[in-house]
C-alpha cells in the first residue's frame, strides 16, 4: 500500500490496533497502522508516543530536529507533549510549519490532517528500507526524472500527490460541473432570445400602429386640405354673385332697399 492510498483510507476513522485495551484509539495506533501496512514493518507497542525512537530497534534513523532538517512524507513526528508526547505522520510542510495525519489530536478527534510547527517537535523516525519502495509505478518513474534536478525523496511525493489531487476523476468532476454551467447558461441565453423576439414583435406592433397612426393623420390633413380648398371656392362663387348682384343697383337704389329692408323688419 502507498502512503496517499493509506492516507486516504484513514482520515475521517478511528484507528485501534495493537498496545492496551485500554488505550484505544490513540495516536500510537494510528502510527502503527502506517507502520504496518505502508512500512511492512512489525507495530512498536506497548510503550508512549514520546518513546517510540528508544523502542523502533533498528529499522529506522531517529533524525533530531534541528532549523535546517526536513523531513519526508512518512516520516514518524515525535512530539514532547504532556507526560506521554504524541506522534503523527508527516505529510507534507516546509521549515516552518507542516502537515501531518495524526489521530487522538486533539483528544478524542479521529484521523485528520493536522497543521503543526516544530517548537514540541523532538524529532522524527525514518525507516532504514526507506518509502521509496512503497511507491506507485508512476511515482517510481516520476523519480528517475527529478534525481537529475536535485530534488528529494520528498519533492517526489509533493509532485505526486498534486498529481493525485490533479486526476482524472476529479478532472472529470470539473469537466461536469462546467457542462452543467454550459447548460445554465445555455438556458439563460433561450430566455434572453425568447424575451428579444418578444420586444422584436412588439417593437413590430408599434411601428405597424404608428404608421396606421401616420396613415389616418394624413388623410385627415388631405381630407382638412379638401374642405379649405372648397370652402375657399364657394366662398369666391359667393363674393361674386354678391359683387354681380350689387353692381345691378345704384348707390342711390341700394340704398333704399337697404331702408326698406329695415322698415319691414320692424
Amino acid at each position: 500500500m502507498t502512503y496517499l492510498e493509506w492516507k486516504n483510507d484513514v482520515l475521517g476513522r478511528f484507528i485501534e490496533v495493537a498496545g492496551s485495551a485500554n488505550a484505544k484509539n490513540q495516536c500510537v495506533d494510528c502510527a502503527n497502522d502506517f507502520i504496518k501496512r505502508v512500512l511492512n514493518l512489525p507495530y512498536i507497542e506497548w510503550t508512549n508516543a514520546i518513546d517510540f525512537p528508544q523502542h523502533a530497534g533498528d529499522n529506522y534513523n531517529f533524525v533530531w530536529n534541528t532549523p535546517d532538517a526536513l523531513p519526508i512524507q512518512g516520516a514518524l513526528m515525535i512530539f514532547d507533549i504532556g507526560e506521554v508526547g504524541h506522534i503523527s505522520v508527516y505529510d507534507e510542510g516546509n521549515l516552518i510549519k507542516f502537515r501531518s495525519v495524526d489521530e487522538n489530536y486533539p483528544i478524542g478527534s479521529p484521523c485528520k490532517v493536522v497543521e503543526h510547527n516544530y517548537n514540541n517537535v523532538v524529532g522524527w523516525l525514518i525507516p532504514k528500507s526507506g518509502i521509496i519502495d512503497t511507491m506507485t509505478l508512476e511515482e517510481q518513474k516520476l523519480l528517475d526524472i527529478i534525481k537529475d534536478k536535485g530534488l528529494t525523496e520528498n519533492d517526489l511525493r509533493w509532485v505526486a500527490d498534486l498529481i493525485q489531487k490533479q486526476s482524472v476523476p476529479n478532472y472529470e468532476k470539473e469537466i461536469a460541473s462546467l457542462k452543467e454551467e454550459k447548460h445554465e447558461y445555455e438556458i439563460s441565453i433561450q430566455g434572453l432570445l425568447a424575451e428579444i423576439t418578444e420586444y422584436q414583435k412588439d417593437v413590430a406592433n408599434k411601428q405597424s400602429e404608428i404608421d396606421s397612426a401616420k396613415k389616418q393623420l394624413e388623410n385627415k390633413i388631405n381630407e382638412l386640405e379638401t374642405m379649405t380648398n372648397d370652402r375657399n371656392k364657394y366662398k369666391g362663387y359667393y363674393e361674386n354673385a354678391l359683387k354681380d348682384q350689387v353692381n345691378k343697383y345704384t348707390a342711390w337704389e341700394l340704398i333704399k332697399l337697404g331702408l326698406s329692408k329695415l322698415f319691414i323688419k320692424k
